[in-house]
């Protein structure tokens, strides 16, 4: 730590090592620090998911994910509730808003929980409907689209989607 003294006030400098390629970092530039820490966190969350996803077999890709969604928000919103629990790989049930997908290609709004979901880490996602009838509705839809790998549950007028298992 230096010390220097500018017409009467002190000023302290601290520069730290970061892990940025053994670069020398002033603790000062807080947009460079913050990039570094934010680089730094997404890589180990890139580890762990990775590492999860290895386990499982992938039934979903980005372009399937956005697919399904599309065409469920732009047939019909009784297909659309208005919220579905989605499971994220390595994490707790959260919910997103579906109808609010479209505003971006890759990721999805979570107005309720937390950030922006990637559509691939998805595991999986609920959406319960409000009728049998809805529910096969959105089946033969889901079909018409392509393989998906899902599962209906006729007491609670579920469908649980795939994107790994």
């Amino acid at each position: 730590m230096k010390i220097t003294r500018l017409n009467t006030k002190f000023s302290l400098q601290h520069t730290p090592v970061l892990p940025n390629g053994g670069k020398l970092q002033t603790i000062t530039d807080n947009n460079k620090f913050k990039n570094i820490m934010d680089e730094n966190m997404l890589k180990r969350y890139e580890k762990r998911i990775n590492r999860v996803k290895y386990l499982k077999g992938s039934y979903m890709n980005n372009t399937k994910w956005k697919k399904l969604f599309t065409t469920i928000c732009k047939n019909s919103i009784v297909y659309c509730p208005c919220e579905v629990r989605v499971k994220l790989l390595g994490e707790d049930n959260n919910l997103f808003r579906i109808s609010l997908y479209l505003e971006n290609e890759e990721y999805t709004r979570d107005d309720i929980s937390g950030p922006p979901t990637r559509l691939s880490d998805i595991e999986y996602l609920v959406m319960t409907l409000q009728s049998k009838d809805e529910m096969f509705r959105l089946e033969k839809l889901i079909n018409e689209l392509g393989k998906y790998e899902y599962q209906l549950d006729d007491e609670t007028y579920t469908i649980k989607i795939y994107g790994y298992k």
